[in-house]
């Protein structure tokens, strides 16, 4: 386990599948929930459960891809800064990958605590094959809440269009919806533009948590937001890249800065 930290600010990371919380304090700002494995993380190279196998590849990957669960290398490591990797040399289980995603690539990570109340992590991809791979990049996060609601604005304090079972909900209805109750058992859809990349979390209490995603590379394509029943206290926040096609030597960044208005 790495520990970074800066004045009241600690953040502990698992080279185990680079899952890591952040407390503030005494008051976490990224959860590790427990069961199933359901902490932060990045996912790669797919987003979600793949309908079949890659181009290339005799099985289908697992749901969320495979960075999740392997073992990445440690670079650097140092109070406020982590650096990890993995590659398709160091993955345990060689046979298994080449199955699944049968291309030569390296993925960094890099957890950087910027300030006490900003915490910068960044996925990083790069193709080392002889030919064009699809990959997703995606930050599974989890966020504790415990007020009645949550309002969820975008970087000009405006609702997302949010998507539920496919029905739009129309503006101000989202809001008064949000705030009047709990996000359990709602699953929530929220899509971001190049003028749309930063999402704020609102909590009643005034707590504000903002994810921004402007130095990712290619653009921030999607937005997801949802809870659990049976973890409703639990918010998850997805900003993510999906349906690249990278090029060889090409490389692939999802940058999420993540901050909160505690002092």
């Amino acid at each position: 386990m790495i520990t970074l930290e800066k004045h009241r600010s600690i953040v502990t990371l698992d080279p185990r599948g680079g899952k890591f919380a952040w407390q503030f304090g005494y008051r976490p700002i990224l959860a590790r929930v427990p069961g199933n494995g359901r902490q932060t993380h990045f996912c790669f190279p797919v987003f979600g459960r793949p309908a079949g196998p890659l181009p290339g590849a005799s099985q289908p990957l697992d749901r969320h891809g495979f960075l999740r669960t392997s073992e990445l290398t440690v670079e650097q490591e140092s109070g406020t800064n982590a650096i990890l990797s993995l590659t398709d040399q160091t993955v345990t289980d060689k046979a298994a990958l080449r199955q699944t995603f049968p291309f030569p690539f390296r993925v960094g990570l890099n957890l950087n605590l910027l300030e006490e109340n900003a915490l910068q992590v960044r996925l990083s991809y790069r193709n080392l094959s002889d030919q064009t791979v699809p990959v997703d990049l995606a930050l599974h996060s989890y966020f504790p809440y415990s007020e009645a609601g949550v309002a969820l604005v975008d970087m000009h304090q405006q609702p997302y269009e949010a998507f539920s079972e496919g029905i739009k909900i129309g503006d101000g209805i989202l809001s008064r919806q949000l705030i009047g109750g709990p996000l359990v058992n709602r699953d929530w859809r929220f899509r971001a533009g190049p003028e749309n990349d930063l999402c704020r979390l609102l909590y009643l209490d005034r707590l504000m948590i903002s994810l921004e995603t402007s130095a990712s590379k290619p653009a921030v394509t999607h937005w997801m937001v949802w809870t659990e029943p049976p973890q409703g206290t639990f918010l998850c926040a997805e900003p993510m890249i999906s349906g690249l096609q990278i090029e060889p030597a090409g490389t692939a960044i999802l940058d999420v800065l993540i901050r909160t208005n505690l002092s």
